[in-house]
Formats: structure tokens, C-alpha cells, sequence
């Protein structure tokens, strides 16, 4: 009488053995991938939220963060965020690490707008919050019209504790070369003016740059029979009437011819106008009208 077999043998314990490793070894790292996907997640969640609160803070304290571009960024730390109490001081904890999240939030003024940068940094590494300040009177993109003399702007300084600075300056260039003098006959002509300033105190420099630009914004003036304005004149009926000959004059010094529509028919009496029209090379237009009468 044949037994019925009990249990595995040891060949089939190490077949199992063998296929629960191969198990494992094929699990375990989508388990931690999983994981790790999950922590980042929650870790830009938690980036979010301290953005978020910031931002509430900057309203809240509107004084201390920049409002021009020539100011320096402040540098908001965590523990300001928890002070104030828009932040639980419990909660900020790095959901990569489960330690207390350590970083500092950099609020900047560029281009009309605010912008909120976390930094996994401790605040008291950044000492650009140190540097002095330069301002420019007119910001620091200029422009100035074409065949129009420029006079620099007034230029101060002050340190991070608001003590007046000496300023040096400007270092002019325009095309890559060091110039000595702004020349503002060439249209579109691009300058940068740099100014420094150092802080002895602290041994702190900086160096501001502005833009300057040569533009041209004003229209021609067209002057016909001995004015720049639209007028009326009278002639007799019957007689012959030649269109009168328009000048025309522009800031850029180019040549500019106007254009005219418009006709007078002397044989009947009426009211007829002709309209003069010029154009320069930056698309500043204008128009003048000269009413004729026949009468």
C-alpha cells in the first residue's frame, strides 16, 4: 500500500525559497519608488504652503520687502513664518527625512512683480541682504530722444543700515566699448551706465548698471504757407488754385516728403479740403488739414 507523501521536500523549500526572493527583489524596489515619489510629493506640498504663507506675511508686512528693483530681496525665515503665527512651528518637518525642515524664503521685486524662492539654506547664509543699496533717479531703463542732449541722473547710495554712501561713476559703454560721452544722434543706440558703491563698514561693494536707450517718439512737423497748424484760406472762384507745398521737419534730422489727398475745384463755389500727411522712420505721424474756400 503506497503512503501519501507529507510536506516538501528540501528541493521544493528551496524552489519556494528561491521564487519568494526573486518575489522580493522585483517588489521591493517599486515599493521604495512608491515611497520616495510619495515623500517628494508631500515635500512640494509643504514648499507650497510655506510659499503660500509667505506671501501672506509680505502683506502683512509690506514695509520690510522690496518695492523697486534697485532694492535688495529680503530673506524670510521659517522661524518668522512660526512667530507670527501663520505657520505651525509642529508642521514644519521634512516629509523626506521626518527632521525639522530647515530653509529660507527669498522675496524679490523684478519686473513689476513680486517672486517667492524657497531655499533649503538657513537665511543667515545669504548676505546680498547686506550689500548697500544704489538708486537711480528714472529707474534703470532709461530712454532719451534722439539729437536731445542727456543729462545723467542723480545717483545715491546707502548701506544695509541706511547710512549715505559715495557713489563712483558712471562706466559707460555702448557696443562693447568703454565710451567717455553719450551720443544720442544714432536712433536705437544702446548705452549702459554702471555705477559702485562700497560699504567700509563692512567691506561690502556693489555695482548697479542701468539702460539707456535712444529713441525717437516725436512726430514731424509739416508747415505749409508759414505754419505748423491747419488753417483756412479763401480763394476766388474762377481762378487758378496750385496745391500749396508742405516742408516737413523731424528731430531725427531725416528727409522726410508729405504726402497729400484732397483737391480744389475753383469753378464752383464750396468747401474743400486737403490733407497733408508725413511719417518718419520710427512711425510717429502727422496730419494737417488746409481748409480752402471758394468763394
Amino acid at each position: 500500500m503506497n503512503q501519501k507523501k507529507k510536506g516538501f521536500t528540501l528541493i521544493e523549500l528551496l524552489a519556494v525559497l528561491v521564487i519568494l526572493a526573486f518575489i522580493l527583489l522585483a517588489t521591493v524596489p517599486a515599493v521604495s519608488g512608491i515611497l520616495s515619489r510619495n515623500k517628494q510629493r508631500l515635500y512640494r506640498e509643504q514648499v507650497n504652503l510655506i510659499i503660500k504663507t509667505s506671501k501672506d506675511w509680505a502683506l502683512q508686512n509690506s514695509s520690510m520687502v522690496p518695492s523697486d528693483e534697485q532694492d535688495p530681496p529680503y530673506y524670510l525665515s521659517l522661524e518668522e513664518l512660526a512667530n507670527e503665527g501663520l505657520i505651525e512651528s509642529s508642521n514644519l518637518k521634512d516629509p523626506r527625512t521626518e527632521q525639522d525642515m530647515h530653509g529660507c524664503v527669498r522675496i524679490s521685486y523684478e519686473k513689476n512683480q513680486y517672486s517667492y524662492e524657497f531655499l533649503e539654506k538657513d537665511c543667515s547664509e545669504f548676505t546680498d541682504s547686506l550689500l548697500p543699496v544704489i538708486h537711480i533717479q528714472g529707474g534703470d531703463n532709461q530712454k532719451v530722444e534722439i539729437n536731445t542732449p542727456y543729462t545723467l541722473p542723480s545717483v545715491t547710495a546707502t548701506s544695509a543700515s541706511g547710512e549715505s554712501l559715495a557713489v563712483t561713476g558712471p562706466v559707460i559703454k555702448t557696443n562693447g566699448q568703454t565710451v567717455t560721452e553719450i551720443k544720442t544722434n544714432q536712433l536705437r543706440q544702446v548705452y549702459t551706465l554702471t555705477y559702485s558703491t562700497t560699504d567700509t563698514s563692512t567691506g561690502y561693494q556693489r555695482n548697479y548698471t542701468m539702460t539707456l536707450t535712444v529713441v525717437d517718439t516725436i512726430s514731424p512737423v509739416i508747415t505749409v504757407l508759414g505754419s505748423n497748424q491747419s488753417q483756412t484760406i479763401e480763394v476766388t472762384k474762377g481762378s487758378t488754385f496750385v496745391t500749396p507745398t508742405a516742408t516737413v521737419t523731424d528731430n531725427s534730422g531725416d528727409s522726410i516728403q508729405a504726402t497729400t489727398s484732397g483737391s480744389v475745384n475753383t469753378s464752383k463755389t464750396g468747401t474743400y479740403t486737403i490733407t497733408y500727411l508725413a511719417t518718419d522712420n520710427s512711425k510717429n505721424d502727422t496730419a494737417l488739414i488746409l481748409t480752402v474756400k471758394v468763394v
